[in-house]
């Protein structure tokens, strides 16, 4: 796919310069520019690509590669290896499903960037863009016996006009 022109002044990294400058730009121009999400959001968005390239880095330590090619390309964010960091994110870091998927969505913002700008072909995209959030099962909230509510509602004062207003919202 060609890539995206960019408006002036705003000039993307070479495809010489590495995934890491695309992901300083998708950080620092691309989401609070472009797509007006909050610092909050970027700051999630870069925990799980920085997770992501340290996972990936250290599968390749792991594995033996020169020093000069630890680093991630755009190359090693296969399916294969997303599911890696977010089955490690589970099983190793005893994070929970729900933050299992917020990183996820940061991974896959991403990606739909790259390859936006060009930087995936359609094959690998769509390979990436399929992998699933993952449902946990839901917590089921205790409610209050018949005991525990005529305690609650014996502690509002009915002859107060907050006690008045607090018995319908009980």
């Amino acid at each position: 796919m060609a890539k995206r022109s960019v408006s002036a002044g705003d000039t993307p990294p070479s495809d010489r310069s590495g995934l890491e400058a695309w992901v300083k730009r998708f950080l620092t121009s691309y989401l609070p520019q472009h797509r007006g999400v909050t610092a909050n959001t970027v700051a999630s968005y870069a925990q799980a690509l920085r997770g992501i390239l340290n996972h990936i880095s250290s599968r390749r330590k792991r594995r033996g590669a020169p020093p000069a090619r630890g680093k991630p390309t755009f190359r090693d964010l296969t399916a294969e290896n997303v599911l890696a960091y977010l089955s490690d994110l589970e099983t190793k870091r005893g994070n929970s499903i729900p933050t299992r998927n917020v990183r996820l969505a940061g991974v896959l913002s991403f990606l739909r960037y790259a390859f936006i700008m060009g930087c995936i072909g359609k094959e690998p995209y769509e390979r990436l863009r399929h992998i699933a959030f993952k449902r946990g099962s839901l917590k089921i909230v205790p409610f209050l016996g018949v005991d525990e509510l005529a305690a609650l509602f014996r502690t509002v004062d009915h002859r107060t006009r907050d006690g008045f207003r607090d018995i319908p919202i009980l």
